[in-house]
């Protein structure tokens, strides 16, 4: 599968868990505000999917989040359509990186 004309790797680790809680079930993994911004804006992206964009403002409007590793990771990754309007929608008061 591509997507933006990269090659999509099944094998990429995943990311650490910010926090885990024990429950009757097994373990849940929680990932951090970060992680979860990446992951809307990852799936925004190749599909279009506004749904996912607008979750994740706000998710990162909501949360503190690392805005600078956001940035550095959009860059990374080429051209993306929601650069812009991800961080014009956020409010301008700026929240500590997690």
């Amino acid at each position: 599968m591509r997507a933006n004309g990269r090659q999509a790797s099944l094998s990429a680790p995943r990311p650490a868990a910010a926090h885990s809680l024990q429950l009757p079930t097994g373990v849940l993994q929680m990932i951090s505000p970060t992680v979860s911004v990446k992951d809307r804006l990852a799936a925004h992206d190749p599909w279009g999917d506004h749904q996912a964009l607008a979750q994740a403002v706000r998710e990162a409007a909501h949360q503190a989040f690392d805005s600078e590793g956001v940035a550095r990771w959009l860059k990374a990754k080429g051209p993306v359509r929601a650069f812009g309007v991800f961080f014009e929608s956020l409010p301008s008061t700026p929240r500590p990186p997690t």
